[in-house]
């Protein structure tokens, strides 16, 4: 459908260049869901990345990241 590129690092999606386009192709009907290289191209931080998802989802969209992140371990070693 497109391919967007954001070489800004913000880590407010919604203040970015691209992420607008994104989100009016989905609301428009135009897109079904957003492919990222990994969970960094929408926010690096906790709260931007929720909010995001919870967008998505009302919006009945997707995310899906070809590379997974790295989690850390909870178990103290």
């Amino acid at each position: 459908m497109g391919r967007f590129v954001d070489v800004t690092p913000d880590t407010q999606p919604w203040e970015r260049t691209e992420w607008p386009k994104i989100l009016r192709k989905l609301r428009g009907g135009f897109a079904q869901g957003v492919v990222t290289a990994d969970r960094s191209a929408v926010s690096p931080a906790d709260e931007p990345y929720e909010q995001t998802l919870r967008w998505l989802s009302d919006h009945f969209s997707f995310i899906a990241h070809a590379t997974a992140s790295p989690r850390t371990s909870a178990v103290a070693r």
